[in-house]
């Protein structure tokens, strides 16, 4: 008898976690044959399932990997007939991906996604008030103060695919939980004069007669949350103003 390849093996391109199964159909049953890998002969195992059936010879790769990609060869008798496995990474996927959001101007804004794999993906630079950093497939992007400015669409870019939201920073309403009172002291007192706003880290500034009150070794300025205080030391007469 005769044995020829009816039917030879076939490249074939797949992702890793797949299968791969290389057939080759002969023209007479119960031929022995034997496969190699890069040219060293394969024996079964979990990884590789080698079979037999009539005319039919297959083998079957399971639960591929990168490292699995290269060329496999059936032999029989005098004949052989070879192909190309490529594996390759599959495809990044965002398996959570960002959503539109709104905050308070001043807010610390926190956007997050996270990918299917590990991908370096585009390299986006941080600024002062910009953090971008990654755990593990998670990536974030935060903005520590913001600012009304800072309203946009974002978008993470994964090379292979991307997610975006659109951000809102809205401005807060800032209003006078406690006012000013008026002070009647004495030369070389201390005046101490205390306002405070609903909405913490609210920046302020202090006047008197119109004119910018401006710190000095005896004029204090300084905020402790949602309070704005302005310490005058040993005051005189020409202190006296509004």
């Amino acid at each position: 008898r005769k044995v020829i390849i009816k039917t030879g093996l076939k490249d074939i391109q797949t992702t890793e976690r797949e299968t791969a199964l290389f057939e080759v159909v002969l023209s007479h049953a119960n031929v022995a044959g034997s496969w190699l890998r890069n040219g060293v002969p394969l024996k079964p195992t979990n990884h590789w399932h080698i079979s037999a059936k009539g005319h039919i010879h297959s083998l079957t790769v399971c639960n591929l990997a990168v490292d699995d990609t290269g060329s496999f060869t059936f032999c029989v008798e005098n004949l052989k007939t070879s192909a190309r496995l490529v594996v390759r990474e599959p495809p990044v996927t965002f398996v959570k991906k960002m959503e539109d959001q709104k905050f308070p101007e001043g807010s610390v804004v926190s956007l997050e996604c996270e990918l299917s794999r590990h991908n370096d993906g585009a390299k986006v630079k941080p600024g002062k008030d910009l953090r971008i950093f990654a755990m593990g497939r998670k990536r974030f992007l935060q903005i520590m103060k913001s600012a009304v400015g800072d309203s946009a669409v974002y978008t993470c870019d994964a090379v292979d695919t991307s997610s975006s939201c659109t951000v809102e920073i809205y401005e807060r309403e800032v209003l006078v939980v406690q006012g000013l009172q008026d002070l009647d002291i004495q030369e070389d007192q201390n005046a101490v004069f205390v306002c405070e706003l609903s909405v913490e880290g609210v920046p302020g500034e202090w006047y008197r007669n119109g004119a910018r009150i401006q710190p000095t070794s005896t004029i204090k300025i300084r905020q402790e949350g949602t309070k704005h205080f302005l310490l005058m030391v040993n005051v005189r007469g020409e202190d006296s103003g509004e």
